[in-house]
């Protein structure tokens, strides 16, 4: 696939768990979530190319939802 990527940019690192590790042929240098609900990965690489991979998490689109509020620690 050779069309150009419409991930936002990563903007900082989270630290935390590895859940998995996806190889891809080329160093990506871009990874999000895509198409209309939100389930599938998008990794772009340096030479530009995207791979999609079905996922059964769904991302988000940052504001378009309230935040999510924990419930009070039980002490």
């Amino acid at each position: 696939m050779t069309t150009r990527s419409t991930c936002p940019p990563v903007t900082r690192k989270q630290i935390g768990r590895v859940n998995f590790i996806i190889p891809t042929p080329e160093q990506p240098s871009d990874v999000c979530f895509g198409e209309k609900d939100l389930s599938e990965l998008l990794i772009e690489t340096k030479l530009g190319l995207i791979y999609k991979r079905p996922t059964k998490a769904k991302g988000v689109v940052s504001g378009q939802q309230a935040p999510i509020k924990p419930a009070p620690p039980k002490l």
